[in-house]
């Protein structure tokens, strides 16, 4: 046995079959195989015993030992029997095969060394005649497109020839001197290799499909500010590893979750299809940092209307204008008495494949609608205040579900993408519920009532507007309210609230007098219960929860006599809260 394998003495039992082979007078085609007898099983040499083990699977083992000697050219004189006091083993070529004690012997009513000299004597008579022996498969599966090797050894000197009898399925390149038989799979199919010594020949089955998935590893995902939310790292690092694979047609895709290891991630392929061979294996991807595109977005496309979901439909449905970056807001209430799947999509109508940018927040689903509107408008100022974003890409004629969550009866869902063409031409968003739940991770393709010129949604609407407050000591106070002068778009359709509108507001406080003051910066919920989330000179702040004419002071600034300071203030309606709220700068001395 080998080092640190379990010998044979502690759960086989080993009775000799004492059949001597007669050799032959040329060249023979040499086989080990194992085969089942009750409890245990025969190491057979061309359908003749060898040796019978009473119990246990071993003969495999043994079979793959002396097929492996047997290709470097096993001869008699390398098999021996190694004895000692109470055991014995047999040996080929300095490899122990199997160990033998009395126990075993006694077994089969001999010695240690009587029992392995027979097994020894056996051996030596089937490898007596020069031989040729073939690696053993039952099967040679070839994927279409690639090659598979057959090698083959031994002791004969006779010539040996190889024939494809389908040369369409499988074509043959020989190398002699290496000993190996190289099979390429030209064809889809089924087809037979015939290998000729002197007058035998034996058939070898060749079988070539396509590959179920053709993956590319290691892939690379870029990211603009990393490290980034887990729900980030999920979708590109899927992205890459899907972008880098080939799928047969009508193979289904299965990816398992990213684990992280060494800087990296790994992510399981599994696909299958009808006359594929299947692929399960494991993709890395790394992640390699790019700069952000600085680009503001100047449309904001808003889906909700209507905001309660009555049945599956499609909710948005907008063209990307070139390369223009736009800004999306979504959030829905699920009114259908089932569960569905709310998916925010992109769409590749082109012919290249799209590249794009993207910042995304979502929350949900859940029931408290304002804190799913805040936290998802929270969660996105922030990663736009860092710099967070990843790329992703669109094959060409298939859509990319850029989030998806089943969302339950009464559920909530709510978010928002800021998302950047950067190599596209014809894309377009969608978002929609539906009842049909993916069966493979693979891009689907675009379907053919989105291929001409599909009805669009008349959600479009300008995403800026920046406003100039001032307030000066001693003066009346200065009021805005946020969200209560609505945008109309091109279509008339009028945005109530404001929601996903970027506000920027520029406070200047003046001092005129001789005597220092101090600027305060008040919000009130005039519109009902709210919550906000504000860029304060840069910095992320955000309220509690506003209700009725409750304040919160937002910001206070010192002004010595005669001095003017500025303040500028972002905002973003958010989802589930209720417009206008009330923007307030007055002063005390």
């Amino acid at each position: 046995m080998t080092r640190g394998s379990t010998p044979l003495a502690f759960c086989l039992s080993l009775l000799l079959t004492a059949i001597c082979l007669e050799p032959a007078s040329s060249a023979q085609f040499l086989q080990f195989s194992a085969a089942r007898q009750g409890a245990g099983s025969d190491v057979l040499a061309n359908g003749k015993p060898l040796l019978r083990l009473r119990t246990g699977s071993g003969a495999g083992q043994i079979c793959s030992k002396l097929t492996n000697l047997a290709l470097a050219g096993l001869t008699p004189g390398q098999v021996t029997v190694k004895a000692a006091k109470d055991s014995a083993q047999l040996i080929a070529a300095g490899s122990v095969l199997a160990t033998v004690d009395a126990k075993m012997a006694a077994a089969s009513k001999s010695t240690p060394a009587g029992l392995v000299g027979n097994w020894a004597a056996n051996l030596k008579s089937a490898l007596s005649t020069p031989y040729v022996i073939l690696e053993g498969c039952a099967t040679l599966r070839v994927p279409l497109g690639e090659k598979r090797t057959l090698k083959w050894g031994g002791t004969a000197g006779a010539d040996l020839t190889f024939a494809s009898l389908k040369p369409d399925v499988a074509a043959l390149q020989l190398d002699n001197a290496k000993g190996i038989l190289y099979v390429e799979g030209v064809g889809l199919g089924r087809g037979e290799i015939e290998a000729t010594l002197g007058n035998q020949q034996v058939s070898i089955d060749v079988e070539v499909k396509a590959w179920a998935v053709r993956v590319q590893s290691p892939a690379v995902a870029e990211v603009t500010s990393p490290p980034l939310p887990a729900d980030d790292v999920r979708r590109i690092v899927r992205n890459a590893a899907l972008m880098g694979m080939v799928p047969a047609p009508g193979a289904t895709v299965e990816l398992g979750e990213p684990h992280r290891s060494s800087g990296s991630y790994t992510i399981l392929v599994k696909a299958s299809g009808r006359d594929c061979f299947d692929v399960n294996t494991p993709v890395k991807v790394t992640l390699k940092t790019v700069p952000a595109p600085n680009r503001r977005a100047q449309e904001v496309l808003v889906s909700n209307a209507p905001e309660r979901i009555l049945e599956p439909a499609t909710l948005l449905r907008e063209n990307l204008v070139g390369l223009a970056p736009v800004r999306l807001l979504w959030h829905h209430v699920n009114s259908y008495p089932k569960a569905l799947r709310f998916v925010v999509r992109v769409v590749n109508r082109g012919n290249k494949t799209a590249k794009i940018h993207v910042t995304e927040a979502a929350t949900g689903p859940m029931n408290d609608e304002i804190y799913v509107g805040h936290t998802a408008m929270a969660r996105f100022v922030g990663l736009l205040l860092q710099g967070e974003g990843y790329m992703l890409s669109v094959p060409p004629g298939a859509m990319l579900d850029l989030y998806d969550t089943r969302i339950p009866v009464d559920g909530i869902v709510s978010g928002l993408a800021r998302i950047t063409p950067l190599e596209a031409e014809n894309l377009m968003l969608e978002v929609v519920a539906e009842k049909s739940w993916p069966t493979t991770a693979y891009f689907a393709p675009v379907p053919e009532r989105l291929l001409d010129d599909p009805p669009l949604t008349p959600y479009r609407f300008e995403a800026e507007k920046t406003v100039e407050l001032e307030h000066e000591v001693g003066g009346a106070w200065t009021f805005y309210h946020v969200g209560k002068e609505y945008s109309t778009n091109l279509q008339g359709q009028k945005l109530y609230g404001d929601y996903g509108v970027r506000y920027t507001l520029k406070c200047t406080f003046r001092n005129p007098s001789d005597k220092p003051a101090r600027g305060e910066m008040h919000l009130r919920a005039s519109g009902g219960v709210a919550r906000c989330t504000f860029l304060l000179n840069g910095g992320l702040v955000e309220t509690g929860m506003l209700r009725g004419l409750n304040e919160q002071i937002l910001h206070k600034v010192d002004l010595a006599p005669g001095e003017q300071r500025s303040v500028t203030l972002v905002t973003i309606p958010e989802s589930g809260s209720n417009y206008p709220v009330t923007l307030t700068m007055m002063s005390r001395q």
